[in-house]
């Protein structure tokens, strides 16, 4: 079986096939390959089940064009071309002059720095969690992370899905700052926190995350 091995600091080892159909491993740095192999098999039936499953319904990313439709927030919006690039009730506008998807990546990435971190550090607040700083990243895989130092990391590509999905997102993270793993007193806290944590994390991801951008 190929895989893509993912060593890190975590102390469980987990398994994920992303919407291409590739298999993705993140394991602890010290877990030997033995024991990595040992656990593919206990999962062989399942994992090529959801192989089959995402091939089935993944389609290759379209290249954005004018007319083209981008979410912001859960809102559709119709790239169109204009003299200044910025978001609109109902629009994106780009200029004509340069690749449609880079000018919607660094527009997309102002909106995440603004809203991401304002929102995170007032959930922060809220809840009584203290944080160390909120980085946007452009990371493909992963709706958001959490370090040791409490610093919270989080995809601007979340800046596609309505409000109340990106709040899980966070939620989940600021909960890794008192709770470094997915143990049972992690999900206590979150879902006290957050009682329908499940839907909404199922709706970002079988919903939402097929029209975040994959460039």
């Amino acid at each position: 079986m190929e895989y893509t091995l993912i060593r890190s600091a975590r102390k469980t080892l987990a398994v994920e096939i992303n919407r291409q159909g590739e298999v993705i491993v993140r394991a602890p740095k010290a877990m030997s390959h033995r024991q990595i192999e040992a656990f593919l098999c206990q999962k062989a039936d399942w994992i090529a089940r959801t192989i089959d499953k995402q091939k089935e319904t993944y389609s290759p990313p379209v290249p954005l064009a004018e007319h083209s439709t981008v979410w912001l927030l859960g809102i559709p919006r119709t790239v169109t071309f204009g003299e200044t690039r910025c978001f609109c009730a109902s629009h994106v506008v780009v200029r004509d002059d340069a690749p449609i998807d880079t000018q919607i990546r660094a527009l997309f990435m102002k909106e995440a720095n603004a809203y991401l971190k304002q929102r995170t550090a007032l959930l922060a607040e809220q809840l009584g969690i203290a944080i160390s700083g909120v980085k946007i990243t452009s990371a493909k895989k992963r709706f958001g992370s959490c370090s040791s130092k409490k610093g919270i990391c989080l995809s601007f590509r979340l800046m596609s899905a309505p409000e109340a999905l990106i709040d899980a997102v966070i939620v989940h993270e600021l909960c890794h700052t008192v709770h470094m793993n997915h143990g049972k007193a992690f999900y206590e806290l979150l879902l006290r926190l957050l009682p329908d944590y499940r839907a909404r994390h199922k709706a970002l991801c079988e919903i939402w995350a097929p029209r975040f951008f994959d460039w």
